[in-house]
This record gives C-alpha cells, sequence and structure tokens, in this order.
C-alpha cells in the first residue's frame, strides 16, 4: 500500500524543487552540511523560542524542516529490508503480547478497546509529560500569539 501511495496523484504535489536549487545546493556543499535532520530558525534553547529575537526570525522566514540525507544514489533494498524486519519483529511481539495477556483459545472482546486506545492515551500521556518538562511540541513552535498575528 506504502508503495501504491508513492505513484498516487494525490502525493505528487508532497515536494517541491527549490527555486535557484543548485545555488542552494552550493550554499549546503560550502557549508559542509552533515547528512541529519534540520529545523530553521533554530533557537539555541526552549527559554528562546519566545524571544522577541525568534519572533523576527519567524515572520521574516523562511521557515522550514531540512532533512540531508547522505550523498549515494537512492537504493531502498536495504531500507525495505529493515522495514519487513522491523514488521516482522513487531508483529511477533504483539502476537506474543496478546496470547500472553488473553490466554489460550480465549477470545474476550471486552479486553479490545486496550490495544486500540492504550497507545493513543499512552502519546496523550507522553506528549504532556514532554510538556511538563519545558519542551515545546515542534507543531506549535510559532503559533504563539504575541509571535504571528492571527487574521481573524
Amino acid at each position: 500500500m506504502q508503495s501504491f501511495t508513492w505513484y498516487c496523484p494525490i502525493t505528487r504535489e508532497d515536494y517541491k524543487k527549490l527555486p535557484n536549487e543548485e545555488e542552494a545546493l552550493e550554499g549546503l556543499r560550502k557549508e559542509k552540511v552533515s547528512p541529519g535532520d534540520y529545523a530553521f530558525p533554530f533557537p539555541d534553547s526552549p527559554k528562546d523560542i519566545s524571544s522577541p529575537e525568534m519572533a523576527e526570525k519567524y515572520r521574516k522566514g523562511p521557515v522550514g524542516l531540512l532533512t540531508i540525507l547522505p550523498s549515494t544514489p537512492p537504493a531502498m533494498g536495504k531500507s525495505l529490508f529493515l522495514w519487513f524486519i522491523f514488521i516482522l519483529i513487531a508483529g511477533i511481539f504483539t502476537a506474543y503480547v496478546s496470547g500472553r495477556s488473553l490466554g489460550k483459545g480465549r477470545s474476550d472482546w471486552g479486553y479490545a478497546w486496550v490495544p486500540v486506545f492504550g497507545p493513543l492515551i499512552g502519546g496523550v500521556l507522553g506528549a504532556y509529560g514532554y510538556y511538563l518538562l519545558g519542551f515545546e511540541p515542534a507543531f506549535l513552535i510559532g503559533l504563539h500569539s504575541e509571535m504571528v498575528e492571527v487574521p481573524f
């Protein structure tokens, strides 16, 4: 299904070519940016997120995320193999946990809500704990009322 969505017309507009791509690539080569994920603008500490300097950087733009991959030709064989191994291990683990919790030959559908809502509840509690530790979820960065004027 995932490979089907790659060719689906809906996803063709997900990525766009940079204007002046060669200049942008030359600038990244000049800076010798190593492979990894980058966010820009990026604060030096969580306290700097709400500073006037960061607000000005967000207003001026551009704001974005950038993933730099190793400089090799694209090859999906290794990634697909690792994905298959991951799915296999996750399936075995899920079957083991389900078997241990439900018991042999037992089909108690009263328990069926746990595998559905358990991860959702865990995700919400984890995000809240992350927020309590002083970190701000990435999707909220730049949405403070003092940083962005909402038009409505």
